[in-house]
């Protein structure tokens, strides 16, 4: 996304949650995009941990970026919230969340509204998701830069707000069904 915002990472997430979030991920959206498109065309979601994904996020100053519904870069011990960040990303990506939001507001804005749905959504579960404080606050001053930051372009008009609010519950529903037990985990 456009704006510069450096996350730093709370208590890493553990192996297993990150797993089962990526195998459940990959699960879900293979056989929605198998319904829509021809089987040699479907592109899954990959997270990449590598060198080179190190590099993208130090010259990008960033705990973690997804570029598209199907390329993740995380880094080797992502934060719980940068985790289900990220997924939430991919997830408004595949849905045509952004798209939509590129169409109403230009590219710039939607950046904006997209991490501000992404933020928002961190910020209301954080109690049911377990998140530990330090990560809850950093959500919680995000939230109020994009806030601002969406000010500054002449705000969210009232159908970008609408579709924020019906995709935010979307988002809620399969990000909780991608962590499976790990939301009650510690």
């Amino acid at each position: 996304m456009l704006l510069k915002i450096r996350i730093s990472n709370g208590r890493p997430a553990p192996r297993a949650m990150i797993k089962r979030l990526i195998r459940s991920m990959r699960r879900d959206l293979r056989g929605s995009l198998y319904r829509r498109k021809e089987p040699d065309s479907v592109r899954l979601p990959s997270v990449y941990q590598d060198r080179e994904a190190r590099r993208f996020l130090n010259w990008r100053r960033a705990a973690a970026c997804c570029l598209s519904a199907e390329i993740i870069f995380l880094r080797q011990n992502p934060s719980r919230s940068t985790l289900l960040e990220e997924a939430a990303h991919a997830l408004q990506f595949h849905l045509g969340i952004y798209n939509d939001a590129v169409d109403i507001g230009g590219n710039l804005l939607a950046d904006v509204a997209m991490e501000y749905m992404a933020a928002n959504v961190l910020h209301q579960h954080a109690e049911r998701w377990k998140l530990p404080a330090v990560e809850k606050s950093e959500t919680s001053a995000r939230l109020r830069r994009f806030r601002s930051a969406a000010r500054r372009h002449g705000g969210l008009t009232w159908d970008l707000r609408l579709k924020s609010r019906r995709s935010a519950k979307c988002l809620v529903r399969k990000l909780e069904s991608w962590m499976g037990k790990s939301s009650t985990d510690g």
